[in-house]
């Protein structure tokens, strides 16, 4: 059965299709990375205003995790404490970084009405399994455990992410359910990688 794309859909793949960019498997990683880059930053829709976007450094044993805070300019809270969620990027585990994601975690922190907080794990080739997933277990449990002191309430704590971020987030919150913690109130797995014999019909139709 053919595919239709949406028209809006159908005009973005016209536009990468007449770029002219090479396969990202043709190229090396720091190119593949920065042509992920430049293809997010044109297509991004213009960001909403937030009340602030900060820097935070996550310690973990493998040395500090880079990350940024999203606050909204409305924020819902219960005794000054606001939900978060937390947020990794996609990109296959070798592309994407903080900035790839800016807009898509402005947009979830304005629409949510919560603090958003993105992850820069660690990146393969250059780091291995598990390094991605330990980056990404560590910061959500540094979190949990300085919920308070970053305005969070740990009672609505999330995680979430798009593609290999979706699914790094189901990761964690499996281990957080079989082991000691944190509590993660919900996900935001958004067309997450988290079954890799690839029989749905979404696999196999389109």
């Amino acid at each position: 059965m053919p595919v239709t794309l949406d028209p809006d859909a159908a005009a973005v793949y016209k536009a990468f299709q007449e770029a002219g960019r090479p396969p990202y498997e043709t190229v090396s990683p720091a190119e593949a990375r920065e042509l992920y880059l430049r293809g997010r930053v044109v297509t991004n829709p213009e960001p909403p205003p937030l009340r602030s976007v900060e820097p935070l450094a996550i310690p973990s044993p493998a040395g500090t995790i880079p990350a940024r805070v999203y606050t909204p300019t409305r924020l819902r809270q219960k005794a000054g404490l606001a939900p978060c969620l937390i947020f990794f990027h996609g990109g296959g585990w070798v592309i994407g970084n903080l900035d790839s994601h800016d807009v898509v975690c402005r947009q979830l922190a304005d629409a949510g009405e919560l603090r958003v907080i993105s992850v820069d794990y660690r990146l393969a080739p250059e780091h291995k399994f598990p390094a991605a997933v330990d980056d990404a277990l560590a910061a959500t449990k540094w979190i949990a455990e300085n919920a308070r002191q970053l305005g969070i309430d740990a009672a609505r704590l999330m995680v979430g992410g798009d593609s290999a971020g979706g699914n790094l987030a189901a990761v964690v919150a499996i281990a957080a359910r079989d082991s000691d913690g944190p509590a993660i109130a919900g996900q935001v797995l958004i067309y997450p990688a988290i079954d890799f014999a690839m029989t749905h019909a979404s696999h196999r139709e389109p």
